[in-house]
């Protein structure tokens, strides 16, 4: 191989090697790119998540407002039968005196 032949790879494989680092530069910057896309999109997603989780804590609650409701409704229908027995006995005639 004469020195020519010699330079001449020299030339063909360090032109070689400056496409393939252009290359590789040019992917990472695509990766970088796509990464900060990915990170925009994952912070408006975030930001979704909360105005959904803030709009739906009150479904959350559901279970103890029923929980409630229903104490309530067994109280008013104990305080019902009470009155009717109040006003049976209000009804009911005088017994004899003593």
């Amino acid at each position: 191989m004469t020195d020519a032949e010699l330079l001449s790879r020299w030339y063909l494989f360090l032109a070689l090697g400056g496409v393939i680092v252009a290359v590789v530069a040019l992917l990472l910057a695509a990766i970088l790119m796509t990464a900060r896309r990915i990170e925009r999109a994952a912070s408006r997603c975030l930001t979704a998540v909360r105005q959904v989780a803030d709009r739906t804590a009150a479904i959350w609650e559901l279970d103890s407002t029923n929980a409630v409701a229903w104490e309530l409704r067994e109280a008013a229908r104990t305080v019902r039968q009470r009155a009717e027995e109040i006003a049976q006995a209000l009804q009911a005639p005088a017994g004899p005196r003593v």
